[in-house]
């Protein structure tokens, strides 16, 4: 296909468009538009940006491959990944991670000011995507609702690094020319209004206008004309985020108009400062402990618990001369009675008092009253209850039984039915709020204070020394092997200035799964190509 370089034409469902196949249209602006489209050779689905406008302007191919360039080396949860640039047909493009929950900007469009725990939820997310971005060196310079991704499971990813820029300046900075302004007026500080030089603080101001948008629906400054609106941002006032909605709590609103003080030195210093700043409003119980937690803390639970009952056992059979495995009734209940002031002992004093037993601790999570405050023994032990219940039920079943295999049986079956009823109480979209939680008022979290900040992998790359004579696989140039004796090879991609891996595969070997392919865990590594 072509078209006149000044205007690339609208691209319709289906079409093939050199290695991509056009899904759908996600979005157009007046510099491009954004394509969801799948790679026909790999299979993977992503989200294609094509410059169309200016395309003959060799300062606006530039800028937008380097968007890529500079956006590649950012490996993040909390920011969109991006795959490569090429010029397809003519046409700059980048191919990047593909988010389908849509932005920030449409998340409020589409159900107006979101509850304050949200935003406080999303804005962290932003934080910690643009702290990434700063330790590869990179500032944003054009964060707004609208560059904030939400994707799966409502995670926050920034994106857009159109008018990014390495901090320490370097030659590709000679793209953007002294004294010009690039970005978005009613989201961009004071100094960046100015042309003056720029550090994350700047980037934070953004982020605190995001935020105030994200809660009020609305903008700090009302004026028709972009010289009204500059105007409004050097020399005028925000307007209070009470003017538009009286619920928001005196210290968020506090937290957001430091976050956009006129003078930078007045606003947050750092991310590291600005996240603990926003952290500290959410409430104790904001973040449900998940499964897999509650699950490893029971795990733990269940082996302190059966080694101690092994312990005391053996001590009263040794101290008592009982004789082990017997089924007379006393001894039966007596082990009732011993299991259940074991748990008391084990799961509901340590609970009541502290919080957490040792297996709750070790993960790091907490029991607490809805309140947020410590559940006490008397909650602490309804929550035991319920657990010995279904002991209890079970002993009483097998008294009336006679033959082991039907004991057995009915303990196994009881077993399944009791552990099945615990969940009765779970809700979508209400945390995981189990029976004996239910029933005692409490609720298992993941206090704010554990919540480590996640850290960037990003750092600094820095370009191998080549001779011109390497060889080749595809786009990228083969170094050497990771290690003496492996077929793992480190790789050097010299369009997105990055390191690679490249594994041989053997003929006939299964083609990577989409799920892989797809795969944005910061502890695994990302499947290029």
């Amino acid at each position: 296909m072509t078209g006149p370089a000044s205007a690339l034409p609208d691209l319709a469902d289906g079409t093939v468009f050199g290695p991509y196949r056009i899904n759908r249209l996600l979005g157009k602006g007046g510099m491009g538009s954004v394509y969801e489209a799948q790679h026909i050779v790999d299979g993977r689905i992503v989200a294609l940006k094509l410059l169309s406008v200016d395309l003959d302007k060799l300062d606006s191919r530039q800028r937008f491959l380097r968007e890529g360039r500079v956006a590649a080396i950012i490996n993040h949860p909390n920011a969109v990944y991006i795959y490569g640039t090429e010029e397809i047909e003519g046409a700059p493009a980048i191919s990047m991670e593909l988010v389908p929950g849509g932005t920030l900007e449409d998340k409020v469009k589409a159900r107006g000011p979101l509850p304050v725990d949200e935003s406080i939820n999303d804005i962290i997310q932003v934080i910690d995507g643009l702290d990434a971005a700063l330790a590869a060196g990179v500032l944003h310079r054009d964060v707004k609702p609208s560059n904030c991704f939400v994707g799966l499971n409502g995670v926050v990813k920034i994106g857009d690094f159109g008018l990014s820029k390495p901090v320490d300046g370097d030659e590709q900075n000679k793209l953007t020319k002294t004294g010009l302004f690039l970005g978005t007026p009613v989201y961009s500080s004071p100094e960046q209004l100015l042309g003056e030089t720029l550090d994350a603080r700047s980037d934070i101001y953004a982020v605190g206008v995001t935020w105030y948008s994200l809660l009020t629906g609305e903008l700090p400054y009302h004026s028709g004309s972009m010289m009204q609106v500059v105007a409004a941002v050097l020399n005028g006032a925000p307007a209070p985020l009470s003017s538009h909605r009286k619920d928001i709590p005196d210290n968020v609103a506090a937290v957001v108009m430091k976050a956009m003080a006129r003078k930078a030195d007045d606003r947050y210093q750092s991310y590291a400062e600005f996240r603990v700043a926003v952290a500290a409003l959410l409430p104790k119980e904001a973040t449900p402990a998940t499964l897999w937690d509650r699950l490893r803390a029971w795990v733990v639970d269940s082996l302190v618990l059966t080694f101690v009952s092994w312990a005391v056992l053996v001590l009263v059979l040794k101290v008592f001369g009982i004789v082990k495995n017997s089924e007379a009734p006393m001894q039966v209940w007596g082990a009732v009675f011993l299991s259940f002031a074991l748990l008391l002992t084990i799961q509901a004093i340590p609970e009541g008092l502290r919080g957490a037993t040792l297996g709750k601790w070790l993960v790091g999570i907490r029991v607490r009253k809805i309140d947020g405050t410590l559940p006490g023994f008397a909650r602490a032990a309804g929550r035991v209850g319920v657990f010995a219940i279904s002991e209890l039920v079970t002993v009483i079943a097998q008294s009336l039984l006679t033959t082991p295999n039907e004991k057995a049986s009915v303990a196994v079956i009881l077993d399944v039915v009791f552990r099945g009823l615990l969940f009765v109480t779970v809700r979508r979209g209400k945390g995981l709020v189990l029976l004996q939680d239910y029933l005692t008022g409490t609720r298992v979290v993941r206090p704010v204070g554990s919540i480590a900040q996640r850290r960037s992998e990003a750092h600094r790359v820095e370009a191998p020394t080549l001779n011109g004579n390497e060889p080749r696989m595809g786009p990228y140039i083969v170094l050497a092997p990771i290690s003496a004796g492996s077929d793992v090879t480190r790789g050097w991609d010299p369009t997105m200035m990055r390191n690679v891996w490249i594994v041989p595969r053997a003929a006939g070997t299964p083609e990577v799964s989409q799920a892989r392919r797809d795969l944005a865990r910061l502890t695994r590594l990302r499947w290029v190509a």
